[in-house]
């Protein structure tokens, strides 16, 4: 689902109509409420990416050299995947990450696995990174954040679309479902055990 996809359904949960001329009026508010909606999502899955980057003379990267804003570091490997290392942030400033290469010989490029911030949507052909199956809470989230704009009962009613969000994103799916494990342990979570 698409921005643009985004904005129509919007439109047709508010019943105001599917033509370009609402898609247009509605545009900026609704761009910026479903960015709301995929950084909320995007948190509820703590959804991870990993990224190259390259060492300074001191071992150090910074979070600004990453495709992505960066919430946490998870984890800095070698660039083959191979070789976990160790890393601390610096004294320097809040951005910068020091690898502690130590023994480790040659190593420039490291792999940083992080918890991001998914790329904003601008154009109307931009597409969430979020899972597939988690695009359709955003018009839903979209409509609340304008009925929350309106007066009156109209308001009222972006209490009931907020509370249909909510249940949908606690109603998805979550990684370890899939997990084998999660059908033969009682309340199985992976990051308990």
């Amino acid at each position: 689902m698409n921005l643009n996809e985004i904005i129509q359904d919007t439109l047709s949960i508010l019943r105001l109509g599917t033509e370009s001329s609402s898609n247009d009026v509605y545009r900026r508010e609704f761009t910026r409420s479903a960015n709301e909606a995929i950084a909320i999502i995007s948190r509820r899955f703590k959804q991870t990416r990993t990224d190259t980057v390259s060492l300074d003379d001191e071992y150090v990267f910074r979070l600004i050299d990453l495709d992505r804003v960066c919430y946490r570091v998870e984890r800095v490997t070698s660039e083959d995947g191979h070789v976990f290392i160790p890393w601390e942030q610096t004294d320097r400033g809040t951005g910068e990450i020091r690898c502690l290469v130590g023994t480790f010989e040659g190593i420039h490029t490291v792999k940083v696995t992080y918890l991001f911030r998914p790329a904003r949507l601008v154009n109307l052909e931009d597409v969430p990174e979020l899972p597939e199956f988690a695009h359709d809470l955003i018009p839903v989230y979209v409509a609340a954040q304008h009925r929350f704009s309106q007066d009156g009962d109209v308001a009222g009613m972006g209490n009931y679309q907020q509370q249909t969000f909510e249940r949908m994103l606690n109603d998805l799916a979550l990684e370890y479902y899939g997990d084998p494990k999660a059908y033969k342990l009682k309340g199985f979570n992976e990051h308990l055990l």
